[in-house]
């Protein structure tokens, strides 16, 4: 398989997704947002937002 070149932005992104990953995890918790299959970005930041705005 041929490597892809990357654009900065997925580069930069993919490199602190560790981060994002740990930071959402902690906060679900919190705020009692439940997972469920987000059709697009949208969505999940409102879902994420109405917890945070209910904690």
């Amino acid at each position: 398989m041929k490597p892809k070149v990357m654009k900065l932005w997925n580069f930069l992104i993919l490199r602190k997704r560790f981060i994002i990953e740990t930071i959402f995890n902690q906060l679900k918790p919190i705020s009692q947002i439940q997972h469920s299959q987000h059709r697009c970005c949208t969505i999940f930041m409102v879902n994420l937002l109405a917890g945070l705005i209910e904690y």
